[in-house]
């Protein structure tokens, strides 16, 4: 359950009544509007569906009225409220709009505070670059209105944006500056909003002694002014911090109150927060139904509200706790319901993590587009010098040949920066390729636990079989994804030790002992590439598969050989056993099967020929022209 940063709320203020204008607005009518404005922005953030209808009829108040008053503080109050609904398009629509007036009217208290909406409607879609820029167009408005509190909230915007993409130090740095200034103008609203973001910035770097201080320091300024939307805050935070230090019943009480607190406020983000770590708590503590009841409650109640990744959470704490139960009804709703929400969670999170990538990119691209105006700066300063000394002295020559030395040593530093930020972004890009290989094995081994759950609940010894054989199909194709993120080459995979392991899964999964039935493996080490590798490893798949359940009846002994080795520019590919062979010596009869017609859809894809005997025993045998190995 996510808390983001906290910063003072900046209004601007209600314009006044111009001479012309009270011809046409009336005292009642100007106090009506106000009152609808101010109950609208009352109901922005516990209620913005709410706040929406009232700024639609104080819309067609002012209309009615053929005046421009109050249009401008509504198109900023429909921004606001946009974002909280989460419009995203449109909240940017009428932000734009607002800050084209204020630019008009050159009136830098409405330019100030519409930049940093701008920038908290930008840092909610994980746009952090154009954050970034917004804080700063803030900050630069602020400082010369000499704005202290606007001054405080751009310091600790920048401060979250930075942690954000992993500046942890530079984070602190900011959020020290608005505790210093804070404290230095003794606003006690923000030192409390200052040590809540300094203690979220611990607790997201794992520092959680630290952040319980500055948490607990928070929530006594917060008893102090009375502030119950703040105390819920606060106590969620400090029963957050003691829940990951495995402190379960320390953390109770706090969460308690901040539950009752948030009922309190009656904001939807902090009651749906509240609710669910609670609940997340009941569960680590064993109270498996209280906890159950709670997070079903926040689905029911809030499911319009509640978050893309709250809801999956809490569809996976819930799968998990019937599956316990042995609810395997409720329990494969809830994995289901997990399961098709979570590609979007994946692509959030890939999103993220390449937004955090251009914004670390573009700040190292203006700091060298900086490091250049220097470097131009100081080129004209060489020359000016040089020119000066042409006339006074003879060494006019030396001092060109140095600063030539000194140009050639910036251009050599200047590309060995550029091929060190290269060699960066292309880490960062193949840690994003091995982690989609790893979401796509865990994927897969979901359909396979999804696979053996079914199997297990299945009467029908047939079926059961057919579960189990699409189980091991699954694996296989899931191993081959585990090896890939698992190794420095993301293009391929050794061979011998994914049919290692993926025949020893076949062991398994068919409960045969080793010592009953030896494994004889003869393979080259060959990597191959993933399109050869996928039918190659579901070929194997099903011939072990069909040795292991039909070659050895009634605990017979024996065993399994396997050889994969190039020839003559082809794979040659041996499975055979010393089984009790084939009853038909004509497999085409057997043509009927799953599992054959599977051999041979894989075997025309890689151009390959196949060759069976039996007698003694069963021995397949395949020369594969088509293959690709690992670059």
């Amino acid at each position: 359950m996510f808390r983001p940063l906290r910063l003072l709320i900046l209004l601007t203020g209600l314009q006044t009544l111009s001479a012309q204008e009270k011809q046409h607005f009336t005292k009642s009518d100007t106090q009506q509007v106000e009152k609808l404005l101010k109950s609208a922005w009352s109901a922005a953030r516990s209620d913005p569906h709410l706040s929406l209808a009232t700024l639609h009829q104080a819309d067609s108040f002012i209309k009615a009225s053929r005046t421009d008053y109050f249009s401008s503080v509504l198109i900023y109050y429909y921004g606001v409220v946009y974002k909280n609904l989460g419009a995203y398009d449109s909240s940017e629509i009428y932000f734009d709009r607002y800050i084209e007036y204020s630019k008009a009217k050159n009136d830098l208290r409405r330019l100030a505070p519409v930049f940093m909406a701008k920038a908290n409607l930008y840092s909610d879609q994980n746009r952090y670059e154009k954050s970034m820029d917004a804080v700063t167009q803030s900050l630069r408005y602020f400082r010369e209105l000499n704005d202290t509190a606007g001054i405080i909230t751009g310091q600790s915007k920048m401060g979250y944006l930075l942690s954000e993409i992993g500046r942890f130090d530079d984070a602190e740095k900011y959020h020290r500056f608005s505790l210093d200034l804070s404290t230095a103008i003794r606003d006690t609203v923000s030192i409390a909003i200052a040590l809540t973001n300094l203690g979220l910035l611990f607790e997201k770097n794992q520092g959680y002694d630290s952040a319980l201080v500055y948490f607990r320091q928070s929530e006594a300024l917060s008893v102090q002014l009375r502030d119950t939307y703040a105390l819920a805050d606060d106590r969620y935070n400090i029963g957050n911090t003691l829940m990951k230090q495995n402190r379960l019943y320390e953390a109770e009480p706090y969460l308690d109150q901040s539950v009752l607190l948030a009922q309190e406020t009656g904001t939807p983000g902090q009651i749906i927060s509240a609710r669910l770590l609670l609940a997340t708590l009941r569960l680590a503590q064993g109270h498996r139904e209280a906890g159950m009841a709670l997070m079903e409650g926040v689905l029911k109640e809030f499911a319009e509200e509640i978050s893309l990744k709250d809801r999956s959470e809490t569809y996976r704490s819930l799968y998990e706790a019937y599956k316990e139960k042995g609810n395997i009804s409720r329990a494969l709703h809830y994995l289901e319901s997990w399961t098709s929400i979570k590609d979007s969670i994946f692509n959030q999170d890939v999103s993220r993590q390449m937004n955090q990538l251009e914004v670390q990119y573009q700040t190292t691209q203006k700091d060298q587009a900086l490091q250049l105006l220097n470097s131009n700066h100081e080129l004209a300063q060489s020359r000016l010098r040089a020119a000066r000394y042409r006339i006074y002295a003879l060494g006019s020559g030396l001092a060109a040949v140095i600063v030539l030395l000194f140009l050639l040593w910036r251009l050599w530093k200047k590309t060995r920066l550029q091929n060190a930020l290269i060699q960066k972004s292309l880490t960062e890009k193949e840690t994003l390729l091995r982690e989609i290989h790893h979401r796509v094995k865990n994927n897969l081994q979901f359909i396979s636990s999804l696979l053996n759950l079914q199997a297990r609940h299945e009467k029908d010894g047939q079926s059961r079989s057919v579960l189990r054989e699409g189980q091991n199909r699954v694996k296989s194709m899931a191993l081959i994804h585990q090896n890939l993120y698992q190794e420095h080459n993301l293009t391929g995979v050794e061979i011998k030790s994914y049919l290692e392991n993926l025949i020893k899964s076949l062991f398994h999964s068919y409960n045969v002992s080793p010592d009953l039935i030896r494994l004889k493996l003869d393979i080259e080490p060959i990597r191959l590439d993933v399109d050869t590798m996928v039918p190659l490893g579901l070929i194997i798949n099903e011939l072990v598969s069909n040795a292991l359940k039909y070659a050895f009846p009634e605990g017979r002994e024996g065993w399994i050989e396997v050889s994969l080795r190039e020839e003559g520019g082809q794979l040659f590919l041996r499975v055979s056993d010393n089984g009790i062979g084939l009853k038909d010596k004509n497999p085409e009869k057997d043509g009927h099967s799953f599992g054959y017609r599977l051999i041979h859809a894989f075997q025309t894809q890689l151009n390959a020929s196949l060759e069976l005997k039996s007698d003694p025993g069963t021995t397949v045998t395949m020369r594969i022209q088509d293959y690709r190995k690992a670059s």
